[in-house]
């Protein structure tokens, strides 16, 4: 028989038990409020601001319609919105983004949002689930989170999902980059060589930087792996050329023809405004030969300088990046073995994909959500190993990318404070702080 007291016991009511849910699992309630806000914001945003309405479909269009999928149309008074947007935003990358979206041209307006939708919110999940794991994170959900893993977490979080939001609202494709990114340092931690140098050798297909990881593979011994990111890279570059050949030659040649060509007599100049292009290079176009005033309340760049010719500009920007190659080379140890533990090698990668958008010709803020991985292992070390140098970065990257940026600040001082590389430096912070990791670590190892 049942006692008094146990009937006495009302059943939680439907409230309460969603209370308890979200309790046991805030990560995850948090992911999907966010999804679903950005999924509303994908689907129902006018098709004349959409960039991947104008930019990725359009050129698949162009593609199958053996049209020129970097031509840009004459601009007339009579032209409506949705190509003056795309003069804004021209096809400027390799030629393989131009196949992505051809499933997508078949489709109805509607239906080829939520596909896009559907890709984004696959490739984030892999950013969110897989880096947590490659950084040693524990468990987030199911009631077994600890205060201590929350905070590693949220710390992580806010060095990347400021241009994790940028891509979204811009519906780029740098977040399906970012998770073959995150993809191939899982594989490469359980060394999976032909995996990793696969999943790199395809978000290097998509925009140049990821080829960094080939000499990284390079450098621990693996080189048919190195060889393979560079070959599968190129090779799918080649696909749309299978489709409809270009004007002349080849796709990828003109590719660097008419778009990367051009830029080539300034470093770091691209085709964006000179704020928003935050590696290296674009610090020492905007330092070395532009000035900034504000006017009417916006800010106004001017090309008034002229401190160093082209050419020794050139020079200085390589040899910091060299620099910074060979130190992180040091940093890591000896070459051609594999790092010693998988979390060294979850590590190293993290670093190189510091290097990566630091050393990039153009390193657009949307590309810095891949930051979410080394804010992983950076807030882990100052949480869980109480690492004082990864404390100072961690600071430092916080007000730098999380407060001086315009979400929080006034859009004209966000500028302001671009025009000063606030995104780059935040990434030195975390990148230092990886690099004295490995290090120490290194450091044992020859104890």
């Amino acid at each position: 028989m049942t006692s008094p007291a146990a009937n006495s016991i009302p059943y939680p009511s439907f409230y309460q038990r969603l209370r308890q849910w979200i309790i046991a699992n805030p990560f995850l309630f948090l992911g999907v409020i966010y999804l679903l806000g950005n999924g509303a914001q994908l689907v129902f945003s006018r098709g004349d601001t959409s960039e991947w309405d104008q930019v990725f479909v359009r050129a698949a269009r162009q593609l199958i319609d053996k049209g020129d999928i970097y031509s840009v149309p004459a601009v007339t008074s009579t032209r409506p919105t949705a190509e003056l947007f795309q003069l804004l935003h021209p096809f400027t990358y390799p030629p393989f983004q131009a196949i992505i979206a051809i499933p997508f041209v078949f489709l109805p307006h509607l239906l080829s949002r939520i596909g896009w939708f559907l890709v984004q919110v696959a490739a984030l999940t892999t950013v969110w689930r897989v880096g947590w794991k490659i950084a040693g994170g524990g468990p987030l959900n199911r009631g077994r989170w600890t205060p201590a893993e929350a905070v590693i977490c949220v710390l992580g979080l806010i060095v990347g999902m400021r241009y994790v939001q940028g891509a979204f609202g811009h519906q780029q494709t740098d977040i399906l980059i970012d998770a073959l990114l995150v993809a191939g340092c899982y594989a490469w931690q359980h060394q999976r060589d032909f995996l990793a140098a696969s999943a790199w050798g395809i978000a290097a297909a998509f925009k140049g930087p990821p080829l960094l990881m080939a000499p990284y593979l390079a450098w621990r011994g693996r080189w048919f792996a190195a060889a393979w990111t560079i070959v599968l890279a190129v090779a799918l570059n080649l696909v749309p050329d299978a489709i409809h050949r270009a004007p002349q030659g080849i796709w990828l040649s003109q590719w660097y023809t008419r778009i990367v060509k051009p830029t080539n007599g300034e470093v770091g100049a691209w085709y964006v405004d000179v704020t928003i292009n935050q590696s290296i290079a674009g610090a020492a176009h905007r330092f070395f030969t532009t000035g900034w005033s504000l006017e009417g309340g916006q800010l106004v760049i001017s090309y008034n300088k002229n401190i160093l010719p082209p050419k020794v500009l050139k020079l200085l920007v390589y040899a910091v990046e060299l620099a910074l190659l060979l130190a992180a080379g040091w940093a890591m140890g000896c070459p051609f073995r594999r790092p010693r533990d998988a979390y060294t090698a979850g590590l190293e990668a993290a670093l190189v994909i510091i290097l990566m958008l630091l050393l990039s010709p153009m390193s657009h803020k949307t590309h810095f959500g891949i930051l979410i991985l080394p804010g992983f292992f950076v807030a882990r070390m100052v949480i869980e190993h109480h690492d004082r140098v990864a404390v100072w970065c961690m600071l430092a990257c916080v007000i730098v990318i999380g407060l001086l940026d315009h979400f929080f600040f006034y859009t004209v001082l966000g500028d302001v404070f671009a025009w000063y590389g606030n995104v780059m430096w935040g990434t030195i912070a975390l990148g230092i702080a990886c690099f004295h990791s490995l290090a120490l670590r290194r450091k044992s190892l020859m104890a």
